[in-house]
């Protein structure tokens, strides 16, 4: 098991803090808080693959200007 930790900065405000997130805690985040709205058009599909695909999550985050990297990778060996 690997868990993955994201960094979250906004391209358009760069005197934002930036947001660090699990997957799963980004994933909850984007669910959650952002995607009713920001989404000016949301669908029951689109709702789905946010909740099973990572990289389509992050290629969501990045179409409104959210740059998203890992920068910290911690695995059962480092436990």
């Amino acid at each position: 098991m690997k868990l993955h930790i994201l960094k979250i900065t906004d391209r358009d405000d760069e005197t934002s803090d930036p947001m660090y997130y699990t997957i799963k805690g980004l994933r909850d985040r984007v669910l959650t808080d952002w995607y009713d709205v920001w989404e000016t058009m949301p669908t029951e599909e689109m709702r789905e693959k946010l909740k099973t695909d990572d990289e389509y999550m992050i290629d969501w985050l990045s179409d409104w200007d959210y740059n998203v990297e890992v920068i910290l990778t911690i695995t059962e060996k480092d436990l």
